[in-house]
């Protein structure tokens, strides 16, 4: 088991009244399982993969990753957490504008120590699977909403995470850049990696093998595609 959430409760304080987001959820997720999180905007979807990303933490319940319990009370452990399982491919994409696609992609390996010549190597490895190895000299500001969608899932996998988290990975794409990322997620399962993906895209959610859907942060029903 990768991923075994117990009891998950997660409020936030707005306007002096108290926000239940998450409401006693539950759920396991295998190793190499896809999962699709769907449910309407403010059901709770974007917070329970910040909790499972370690971005975020819940007011009660337990998060037990492969069988290890989880300490949200430890800065240092949720960073190493984060830092050592996990790839993050956030709305936005979250680029640094004034920097190159290189070193955006690299910005993962520079913070693990990796050598010049490893860093290279993975970046123009990920930037070939991905079409964008003619953009690394470019900023984010030159390219297209596609191109940095592309960057931002290069970045998130350049590590070779266990577990991919992507938000939202193809709103706001065109179909070609949208079928090369889902071309890249079957990829990355059939290699062992676990996906859990938030998306409103049933095309999307249709190549996870389940859909966990959330309804103001309650648990409504898992369904198995087949």
């Amino acid at each position: 088991m990768l991923i075994h959430l117990k009891n998950i409760y997660k409020s936030y304080n707005f306007k002096r009244q108290k926000i239940n987001v998450l409401n006693d959820v539950n759920m396991m997720v295998e190793k190499g399982d896809r999962v699709a999180i769907m449910g309407k905007s403010g059901s709770g979807k974007t917070t329970l993969l910040n909790i499972i990303g370690g971005l975020d933490f819940p007011d009660s319940g337990q998060y037990w990753f492969e069988e290890k319990l989880i300490s949200f009370k430890s800065q240092s452990e949720i960073s190493e957490f984060r830092r050592k399982k996990i790839g993050f491919i956030p709305q936005g994409f979250s680029l640094i504008d004034y920097k190159s696609t290189y070193f955006n992609i690299a910005l993962p390996l520079k913070f693990r120590n990796y050598s010049k010549n490893d860093i290279e190597r993975r970046v123009l490895s990920v930037a070939h699977e991905l079409e964008i190895n003619k953009l690394l000299d470019k900023s984010p500001r030159q390219l297209s909403v596609g191109e940095c969608q592309r960057v931002a899932i290069a970045r998130a996998i350049i590590t070779s995470p266990i577990l991919i988290l992507a938000d939202e990975p193809t709103s706001s794409l065109d179909k070609e850049t949208e079928m090369v990322i889902l071309k890249l997620f079957d990829k990355l399962q059939s290699e062992g990696t676990t996906i859990i993906t938030v998306t409103h895209d049933f095309e999307v959610a249709s190549k996870c093998r389940r859909v966990l859907t959330l309804v103001n942060g309650v648990v409504k029903n898992f369904s198995i595609n087949s």
